[in-house]
């Protein structure tokens, strides 16, 4: 168990590091934006970077919650490890790539009659989206 203690308190001080780190890469996203005229972009990064933000003290809340009670300790340890938790995440992450994937796809052909912009976006997340899941494939393979 102390093995897994360390790991959270390495977790929480990783989430208190970005925190840090979050107004110097908001200050940095408004410092490069002049030159990108009529951009949206570092209001996007400044509210995307805000939304990481909460989420990561939720999550890390959370396990300061359970670094001060064994039990709750106890029950996120549980909860990290339990077989079946561990199985539904792979699975319904294959799945999910997949439907990312075949999504994707179906996109791309539908924009190539439209756009050759989005056309060759959507073509470049798709050959993304694919070539991880190769990459993946090949290392699990592997490991396992």
């Amino acid at each position: 168990m102390e093995k897994f203690r360390e790991k959270i308190r390495k977790e929480i001080r990783l989430a208190v590091v970005f925190f840090g780190l979050q107004p110097l890469l908001i200050l940095l996203s408004r410092r490069i934006a002049p030159s990108f005229p009529n951009s949206m972009t570092p209001d996007f990064i400044a509210g995307f970077l805000s939304g990481l933000v909460i989420v990561a003290l939720f999550y890390v809340c959370k396990r300061v919650k359970a670094l001060k009670n064994e039990a709750e300790l106890k029950k996120l340890y549980i909860e990290e490890h339990d077989e079946r938790n561990i199985a539904v995440k792979a699975k319904a992450g294959a799945t999910g790539v997949l439907i990312i994937l075949i999504g994707l796809t179906v996109a791309m052909l539908v924009a190539s009659g439209i756009d050759k912009m989005a056309f060759f976006t959507l073509l470049g997340s798709t050959l993304f989206v694919a070539f991880v899941m190769a990459i993946t494939k090949v290392y699990y393979n592997k490991t396992m």
